[in-house]
């Protein structure tokens, strides 16, 4: 689940009923624009939830920072750089070396709050093994998707608008992959569900 604090909040409040809580992952927003009597909402929300103990956890590491300016590691460390694992370190639950999403010159699809690849790939990587099933239900603009073909995960997605933008990416970064038909009939999944909308929703809909 990925929102602003102020949504997380109660999504994590209903998923607290079902679900065992694993982690609140913030990942820095740049800027400290007005908010009138508010702080400045400074990071987003990634939930992560299981149902029970986790079948995988993986422990991903990533790169030591370093200055962008003089190319020096930023932290001595406490003295202990000498004992730190060589491929890197631990990924924590605090994410500074991204942003929430890509700027829009660089997104696939205008005015769509898009995920940077790194965000979904972190995801993949710490809860699942290569042949596992990723499902995405808001494809938004396919970064899920990418990162699960990228590391050899089976992938399902949804999208309620537009997917030619999903289609054009993955055929650019893709192209073998694209043009294997899947091994499995996935239309089937989907066999006598389509018209069976909640009740309720149905109600407000009229």
């Amino acid at each position: 689940m990925y929102a602003m604090p102020e949504l997380a909040v109660k999504f994590a409040n209903m998923m607290n009923q079902r679900l065992t809580f694993r982690h609140w992952i913030a990942l820095t927003m740049k800027g400290t624009y007005s908010r009138g009597k508010k702080l400045y909402p400074a990071h987003y929300a990634l939930l992560y939830y299981t149902r029970g103990e986790p079948r995988v956890f993986n422990r991903v590491r990533v790169p030591i920072p370093v200055c962008r300016h003089c190319g020096e590691e930023i932290k001595d460390y406490g003295g202990h750089r000498n004992k730190l694992n060589p491929a890197g370190l631990n990924l924590t639950d605090f994410w500074d070396d991204t942003s929430p999403n890509r700027h829009r010159r660089y997104k696939v699809r205008p005015g769509v709050n898009e995920l940077k690849l790194m965000i979904p790939e972190r995801a993949i990587l710490i809860s699942t093994e290569p042949g596992d099933l990723v499902f995405d239900p808001f494809g938004g603009g396919g970064s899920t998707f990418q990162a699960a073909e990228a590391n050899h995960r089976n992938w399902i997605g949804t999208e309620l608008y537009d997917c030619k933008h999903i289609e054009s990416r993955l055929r650019e970064t893709f192209p073998l992959s694209c043009r294997r038909r899947p091994g499995f009939n996935y239309e089937r999944l989907f066999e006598g569900y389509e018209d069976n909308e909640d009740k309720i929703l149905r109600r407000i809909s009229g």
